[in-house]
């Protein structure tokens, strides 16, 4: 007996139109295992300001892409993955963002409230590594942690910064970039560090003028991301 067909037969546009609807159907799975992330760092980072209850900040910093390698295996083939960051000023408040391209659990959106750090030129800790495409010497300080100071004395041209760790001193110098902030990046000298090792350490800043004169000196420690 011959077998009634319930579907018409798809002729060739049909299939592509089949599979072209199987494979959109495939990647709005997989975008919503992911958390529905944007296309661009920018629109992810309003989005985590969004979905956080924060109002759009002004981005005053945005990193270089850097490639950062993982393994937990010491001759484990390692992938690398690339990450951007942002750092978004509010009325007061900074919000660091980077985004993970693979992994939706490292998105991370950080505050920093400035009413914990009165009177002082306000700090805010990146995330996690960094890296700044503005000159030769960035791409070297790619496993490095950063602080942003923000907020400098009128006629600040030049910062320095001081940390001190169970292991030394580091010491970093920066000139004013955009938005009127100084960017610190310290390399770790132990590879057991995470990218937040700065956070809680006792620190000292003075910012100088243009004739070299200071202009401030500030002592404190460096915020806890909570």
């Amino acid at each position: 007996m011959k077998k009634r067909r319930f579907l018409p037969k798809l002729g060739r546009g049909g299939k592509i139109v089949r599979n072209l609807v199987l494979a959109a159907a495939l990647a709005l799975v997989i975008w919503a295992q992911y958390g529905c992330p944007l296309p661009t760092l920018e629109l992810e980072f309003r989005r985590m300001e969004r979905k956080n209850l924060l109002p759009p900040s002004e981005i005053v910093l945005r990193t270089g892409q850097i490639t950062v390698a993982h393994s937990h295996e010491p001759y484990d083939p390692v992938p690398k993955v690339t990450q951007e960051q942002i750092l978004g000023l509010g009325e007061d408040y900074a919000v660091a963002f980077w985004k993970h391209p693979f992994s939706t659990s490292g998105n991370q959106l950080a505050c920093w409230s400035f009413a914990e750090q009165p009177g002082q030129v306000k700090l805010a800790p990146l995330v996690s590594l960094i890296s700044d495409t503005r000159d030769e010497d960035w791409p070297e300080r790619e496993s490095c942690a950063a602080v942003a100071a923000l907020e400098l004395p009128q006629g600040t041209v030049r910062g320095e910064m001081t940390v001190e760790a169970r292991e030394g001193i580091y010491e970093e110098e920066s000139e004013v970039l955009e938005h009127n902030l100084c960017l610190f990046a310290f390399q770790s000298r132990l590879s057991s560090y995470s990218g937040d090792w700065l956070q809680g350490l006792p620190y000292t800043l003075r910012f100088y003028d243009a004739a070299g004169e200071l202009l401030l000196e500030q002592t404190g420690t460096v915020p806890v991301r909570g």
